[in-house]
């Protein structure tokens, strides 16, 4: 009996998605499950609204069921893995019909996780030394002809007395 009345784990996240209900307006889920979502916004929608969440080149729909000043909660039409909804995760089978006795379905995470950030922090200093190299250049390029010009006038005169 306890299991039945125990709640779904909520993962924590802070996702920015858009919604449309009346309008189209900015949204952060604050945590997400199977079959559903808390969110927050500036106007959140009444209770009993039907709502559509775009998020990742995907549309989930649902209704709200609970709303309070800046927070409201979402009852998916559908189920979801709340894992695909993440940055880095996606799905290999969307369809949640297919998963063995109401388990998740495989997720694929980023293959190299780590070395990804560290591959991109390299790139961004040699492209950041790169630039400061050509900078350099560049103004040492500018400030050497100032002073051959400002050096050829000043000698000019002596240059056409001896020669």
């Amino acid at each position: 009996m306890s299991e039945l009345l125990q709640r779904e784990t909520r993962i924590r996240v802070l996702v920015r998605a858009t919604m449309l209900c009346q309008a189209r307006q900015e949204v952060c889920i604050q945590n997400i499950s199977s079959g559903g979502m808390m969110l927050i916004t500036a106007q959140p929608p009444k209770r009993g609204d039907y709502v559509e969440i775009h998020l990742k080149a995907r549309a989930l729909v649902g209704y709200v069921v609970w709303s309070s000043d800046r927070r409201f909660g979402v009852k998916l039409r559908q189920r979801i893995v709340p894992q695909s909804l993440l940055p880095g995760f996606t799905v290999l089978e969307d369809d949640l019909a297919k998963a063995p006795s109401g388990r998740y379905i495989q997720l694929v995470g980023p293959k190299r996780r780590g070395q990804n950030s560290q591959h991109y922090r390299t790139l961004g200093a040699v492209i950041q030394f790169s630039f400061l190299v050509l900078l350099s250049a560049g103004s040492s390029a500018i400030v050497g002809a100032s002073i051959f010009y400002a050096l050829q006038r000043a000698l000019a005169p002596v240059a056409r007395a001896l020669g």
